[in-house]
């Protein structure tokens, strides 16, 4: 007889506080089943006790690969998780046409064969984080209480995730300038979109005095932006 049904290894997961992260709770499963393994195993050692030696052995053998597929089902792999999530890219993402579904599908073949490589590009190593920080609930320690972000325009959307969850609870100084993004295909898009991951209680302030450069240096620069600037020059040369 199984040591419990799908149904039951269903109910056992579920019992499972849902404020705890999946890891947690997986570990807790584990540590549940690893004790009706062990009572399983006692009882039939028992009653196969002064038999066939080759039967206990036996045994003992089956309920060491039990262990082993426990261990293995309870144990999250972020990045084997990843990898699933890209290869059936198809369940979470709908692209507009045949050419940009081509697009996708080269993308994820070519993401799935550098991780089978070992290798975890920029953009890929990034989402990793994340979803090992869903999966584990990870925190920053108590002691943190401030956090300032430098160069703000240059971190994503998922970068700001990762801090919000990371960080919860503490105060946040984000400072950035919109036109000194590094990558225009990897950044945060605006700042409205910066304030908008800390819900409502965020405050955006434009800090719209220049003090760092000359009254000449400063018009150059303005003048190659796509946008003028609405800020104040300090009357310097």
């Amino acid at each position: 007889a199984p040591l419990v049904s799908a149904g039951g290894l269903e109910q056992l997961y579920r019992n499972q506080s849902a404020s705890l992260p999946y890891a947690h709770r997986l570990e807790k499963l584990r540590r549940k089943l690893f004790g009706l393994l062990e009572d399983d195993e006692r009882a039939r050692a028992s009653a196969a006790a002064g038999k066939d030696p080759a039967a206990l052995r036996e045994l003992r053998a089956e309920c060491e690969l039990l262990r082993k597929d426990i261990l293995q089902m309870t144990t999250p792999d972020a990045g084997a998780l990843y990898e699933h999530f890209i290869n059936r890219m198809e369940c979470f993402v709908q692209p507009a046409d045949e050419t940009a579904t081509a697009r996708c599908r080269r993308f994820a073949d070519d993401t799935v064969y550098a991780l089978g490589q070992g290798i975890v590009n920029y953009e890929d190593f990034v989402a990793m984080v994340y979803l090992k920080i869903a999966l584990e609930g990870e925190r920053a320690p108590a002691a943190i209480q401030h956090v300032i972000i430098d160069e703000a325009q240059d971190y994503t959307a998922v970068q700001y995730e990762i801090f919000r969850t990371v960080f919860r609870g503490c105060n946040m100084t984000i400072l950035g300038d919109a036109n000194q993004v590094v990558n225009a295909y990897m950044n945060a898009g605006s700042f409205d979109a910066i304030a908008g991951a800390f819900g409502a209680g965020s405050k955006r302030i434009a800090l719209t005095k220049r003090y760092r450069s000359s009254r000449e240096l400063a018009d150059f620069c303005a003048s190659l932006l796509a946008s003028p600037l609405r800020s104040e020059q300090l009357d310097r040369h």
